[in-house]
């Protein structure tokens, strides 16, 4: 840098940098992976120019200017998805909660139907028909409305909720006064079941989902019927889940 150099000051020889020459080293730092880190101690008015004091200038690489707050996900768990295994001990944790067969059959839909939490949330009466052993998925964030047949366990868990239900709602899942369960508390309860089951990292709800599409893909489901399934409106992002699959590979080397 020009000016004074041996202290990684810039301008004049008097310690004083120009702001726009400061921008200027930014811009060549960010171009080149690396960024001017500096702190600015006053702004001083001469000659009918704003000049600006820096001092302590240091020039770091960008990689090592890291983001304070929450670590990306593979800090704390190496995916993001539960295996058939693990959730049925999920789905076991849930079961013993005080609200044990209204828990259970949360899990259970939201993993057998791929749906997004706030899907779960949204479920109503009116979107099952139970004669039909069949359940409307009204998919949010853009995606496609899909029609899906329930299994018997599911069946048989809905006729025992619906008659039990007290009081009664239009929403399949309610908490203690009525009002349906909201994203947050569905939330937390699967965290804690995870805990409870002592699954070898933290769980979060929409891992469920993801444990979804790579459970039918590793049972040989194609692409694109999955993309349908899970109500993806671009197959993009669907290939995740069959990009992981075994299927593929099944008896090559026989």
């Amino acid at each position: 840098m020009a000016g004074s150099g041996r202290h990684g000051h810039g301008g004049d020889g008097d310690g004083i940098a120009h702001p726009d020459r400061c921008n200027k080293y930014l811009s060549v730092g960010f171009d080149t992976g690396h960024i001017l880190s500096y702190s600015a101690t006053s702004l001083i008015l001469t000659g009918g120019k704003l000049l600006m004091k820096a001092t302590h200038l240091k020039v770091v690489k960008s990689s090592d200017m890291r983001p304070v707050g929450r670590k990306s996900n593979k800090a704390y768990r190496t995916r993001e998805h539960l295996t058939e295994a693990e959730m049925t001990k999920l789905l076991a944790a849930l079961k013993a909660n005080r609200h044990g067969h209204r828990d259970w059959l949360i899990g259970l839909l939201i993993y057998r139907h791929g749906l997004r939490v706030s899907e779960a949330c949204d479920l109503r009466w009116d979107d099952l028909d139970l004669p039909k052993r069949t359940i409307t998925v009204r998919r949010l964030k853009g995606s496609t409305d899909s029609v899906h047949f329930l299994e018997r366990d599911e069946l048989a868990g809905l006729k025992r909720l619906q008659k039990e239900q007290e009081p009664k709602s239009v929403y399949v899942f309610v908490n203690e006064r009525g009002q349906p369960y909201g994203r947050m508390g569905i939330g937390r309860m699967i965290e804690r079941a995870g805990e409870t089951a002592k699954l070898p990292f933290a769980v979060h709800v929409h891992m469920l989902r993801h444990s979804t599409g790579y459970a039918l893909a590793g049972k040989g489901m194609d692409t694109r019927r999955l993309q349908h399934y899970l109500g993806h409106a671009s197959i993009t992002n669907t290939v995740r889940y069959t990009a992981m699959s075994p299927e593929p590979f099944k008896d090559i080397w026989r």
